[in-house]
């Protein structure tokens, strides 16, 4: 433990132990005393306030999970403006492949004639060519992951379902849908490092 932290943070770190320990009540105290930092901090960079609602619960439920791996030579509220940074940037990252690579599920990706909107207003026909294989490759990525993972994607990204409409669909509470989804994600994003997409 370091002598150094503050008042602010020796505070926090009785609270990480307690959650620790399994109070999850202790845990809330966090969220709230950071909540709106968070908010603000990812809608910041991310510029839509409902995106930023959804990355900040996604931030408190990987904190949450992660907890044990928080390092208590260091100030609690570090660890998490980070976490919330590296998730935001993420986000943009991974919302970057997906509006330029995923194909809407109805879409029959070996049809000559298809043309998706974002594809047709790009100017340099090879850039287009591109994310179309790109689209096709991930597209048979997700195909094969284990059901467990492959259903949460495709039911998210590709058929465009909510959580509240995957937990109804799924019957899980939205908590799990959002924890199973974020480990899904990380699996794919995982297998495209070592891919052919581009």
């Amino acid at each position: 433990m370091n002598p150094k932290l503050s008042g602010n943070a020796m505070h926090d770190l009785k609270l990480i132990l307690s959650v620790r320990s399994g109070d999850n009540r202790a845990f809330e105290q966090l969220m709230s005393r950071y909540g709106s930092a968070i908010y603000f901090l990812i809608l910041k960079i991310v510029k839509f306030k409902e995106i930023a609602n959804e990355l900040t619960t996604d931030v408190f439920e990987k904190v949450f999970i992660n907890i044990h791996q928080y390092d208590s030579d260091f100030a609690f509220s570090s660890w998490l403006f980070r976490i919330a940074h590296n998730h935001a940037v993420d986000h943009l990252r991974r919302k970057k492949v997906i509006d330029c690579v995923l194909v809407p599920s109805d879409a029959k990706i070996e049809d000559d004639n298809y043309q998706d909107t974002a594809w047709s207003s790009l100017d340099n026909p090879e850039e287009a060519l591109i994310k179309y294989e790109n689209a096709i490759i991930l597209r048979k990525m997700v195909s094969h992951l284990q059901p467990r993972y492959r259903v949460l994607l495709e039911m998210h990204y590709f058929g465009e379902y909510s959580y509240s409409e995957m937990s109804s669909e799924l019957n899980l509470p939205i908590g799990t849908i959002k924890v199973q989804l974020f480990r899904s994600r990380k699996v794919l994003f995982e297998l495209l490092k070592n891919s052919e997409i581009s």
